[in-house]
């Protein structure tokens, strides 16, 4: 019986990680993929780039990958000696994008359609600026400006960053059809940036005048999800080879290797956290010395740890089983593999069904705390009580289980 229990983990476990490095590829295809987003280096024949420089400054630029890379040199006399300036002309809304993800779906949205193309739009800007260095920035701060003349200063970020900052909404005419946003290399308080590389990523977003949004069914939002994913990967590849995608596989194996393990290890941090309680003691012993010379000793024994020390140890322990999740994947499949091949009394203690009913009531427990905080309280009550069920029937399935084998 252990064998087949170990062969059915060893098959969950592997259907995992393959799962697991389909969604990094997607996750990472998608950081690329072409949305309805206005790209400033997107059609250089409608944008363009203008620079000013003071003081002997320069800066030089190149496209590289759909992002901006300035080559800058200082001269430290003032933040903004380099200013570039990123001009949108032409400025609309494609719908190309969003009605090729909605397929058959894009003509019951047609009156919403109609008037993002007509115009006029609220929008904001995301924006990007990034050092050198992988793992660290480059130090300082630099200033965006949006269409509407408000100024946002914000720390380089490192190269493998893929977190942007967003600007408030402004207001965009289409007679006007212009749009132009400031990068200014420095801020007032922080003085001018260190001469070097620093990349660049802004794309403008149009949204709709009155701040209305498509609305879509959990199935139509499903459906667009698995298009835009297979639209990512078909344009990006399956490649995972870098930094930044290893990173991605890491995360999210750890993301959902929580679900898998939520409940096993919530019962652990209970066992670890009376166990601190009930701890057999600490000998403390003091020796006293004045002035280099011993005056006394005392000695005191104390039970356990206090309730706020065991509270923070326990948290701590748990932060390590969440983190090491990946570990723990990779040990438990080589310990599958060898007890393919002889028998382990101690998985016969645990219970599948306990740990999947128990970590399914936490997340019900969750939704209804969810709810309930957000007024709507018989869905909230109905989760909860689901919740607090399920966890107290997988408690006492796995108390069952561990006592019958343990």
């Amino acid at each position: 019986m252990s064998r087949a229990k170990h062969f059915a983990t060893l098959i969950m476990k592997l259907v995992f990680i393959t799962l697991v490095c389909a969604a990094t590829m997607v996750m990472s295809a998608m950081q690329s993929v072409s949305t309805d987003e206005i790209s400033i280096t997107k059609d250089f024949g409608e944008n363009r780039i203008d620079t000013l420089t003071e003081n002997g400054a320069t800066v030089t630029w190149e496209v590289v990958n759909g992002e901006l890379v300035f080559d800058i040199k200082q001269s430290g006399d003032h933040y903004d000696d380099i200013t570039v300036f990123l001009i949108f002309n032409n400025v609309g809304y494609d719908s190309t994008f969003i009605r090729s993800m909605l397929g058959d779906d894009a003509g019951e949205h047609e009156a919403f359609l109609s008037e993002m193309e007509n115009g006029p739009w609220l929008a904001h800007c995301n924006f990007c600026l990034k050092g050198e260095s992988f793992f660290t920035t480059g130090g300082g701060s630099y200033t965006f400006v949006d269409d509407a003349l408000t100024d946002y200063v914000h720390s380089v970020l490192s190269s493998g960053a893929n977190t942007y900052e967003q600007t408030e909404e402004f207001a965009v005419d289409k007679e006007d059809g212009t749009v132009m946003m400031l990068l200014i290399f420095g801020s007032e308080e922080g003085g001018a940036l260190e001469s070097g590389k620093y990349t660049l990523k802004a794309d403008l977003k149009l949204g709709h005048p009155e701040g209305k949004q498509l609305e879509l069914s959990p199935l139509q939002q499903a459906g667009i999800m698995l298009k835009l994913g297979g639209q990512a990967v078909a344009d990006a590849g399956w490649g995972i080879f870098n930094v930044t995608s290893w990173l991605t596989f890491y995360g999210v194996m750890v993301l959902l290797g929580w679900f898998i393990y939520l409940w096993r290890d919530l019962r652990t941090m209970v066992k670890i956290f009376f166990a601190l309680l009930e701890g057999d003691g600490t000998r403390v012993i003091i020796r006293t010395y004045i002035n280099g010379v011993f005056a006394e000793e005392s000695e005191t024994y104390a039970n356990g740890s206090n309730t706020f020390i065991a509270l923070m140890l326990t948290i701590l322990c748990y932060v390590v089983f969440l983190v090491t999740i990946p570990i723990r994947i990779l040990i438990h499949i080589i310990r599958d593999i060898i007890y393919l091949f002889k028998e382990d009394d101690d998985i016969e203690a645990f219970s599948f069904l306990g740990n999947f009913l128990g970590s399914v009531g936490i997340y019900s427990l969750i939704v209804g705390f969810v709810y309930l905080m957000s007024a709507s309280y018989a869905v909230g009550a109905i989760a909860a009580v689901l919740g607090i069920a399920l966890c107290v029937a997988a408690h006492f399935i796995c108390k069952h289980r561990e006592e019958e084998y343990g």
